[in-house]
């Protein structure tokens, strides 16, 4: 009976495994310190990238930073963000807190969110976002800052192709539906444009 007890605990145990090898945490090379990143880039014999660390008083982030464009696809694709302190809608892989704690640790970012695609349906990323400059960070000013992909899971794994050409397909519903309606209530809007009543209009 102990037997069976042990196998199916290690049936579990390989489930669990299996359900989130594929978790991506972009480039998970935490640097102990700034001089590993120097020592690294001295071994490679990249002159240019210690002469840019000597000159620069930004700490080095091991995490892609997302262009206008990629955040302007995952805003799509995950639309709901929260604080990551304050996220409690379903567990996070305990790999990935691992991650969070080097992170926070590190001190990279000024705040971590997670983004996914509703409250109930999970697609989790984590952002972590760094204030462009100290006056945006002594006025907390959100909208002045840069974002970094830290790690996915979930069905955001999905190749960045495809969720590309998910957020289009949604877009373009969403558009299509809203100048439909727009077509089908036009009769009813120039009635009531022409006797005097306000009516909104894309046209002008």
């Amino acid at each position: 009976m102990q037997e069976i007890k042990n196998l199916t605990k290690l049936s579990i145990e390989e489930n669990m495994l299996l359900q989130w090898e594929k978790f991506d945490v972009g480039n998970i090379a935490v640097f102990e310190n700034e001089s590993d990143f120097t020592n690294m880039a001295d071994e490679l014999g990249l002159q240019g990238q210690k002469d840019l660390i000597a000159s620069s008083n930004e700490k080095v982030i091991p995490f892609m930073r997302m262009t206008g464009t990629e955040i302007r696809i995952w805003e799509n694709y995950c639309p709901q963000k929260q604080n990551l302190e304050d996220f409690r809608t379903t567990i996070i892989p305990y790999e990935i807190m691992e991650l969070l704690k080097q992170v926070k640790d590190k001190m990279y970012f000024d705040w971590i969110e997670i983004w996914s695609e509703t409250r109930e349906d999970i697609d989790p990323i984590i952002v972590g976002h760094v204030y462009r400059d100290e006056a945006a960070r002594q006025s907390k000013s959100k909208y002045n800052s840069m974002q970094f992909l830290v790690a996915r899971w979930g069905h955001s794994l999905r190749k960045f192709e495809e969720i590309v050409d998910i957020v289009k397909t949604n877009w373009l519903r969403k558009r299509k539906n809203a100048l439909s309606s727009l077509v089908n209530n036009l009769e009813l809007d120039a009635d009531k444009y022409f006797s005097g009543q306000s009516v909104t209009t894309y046209l002008e």
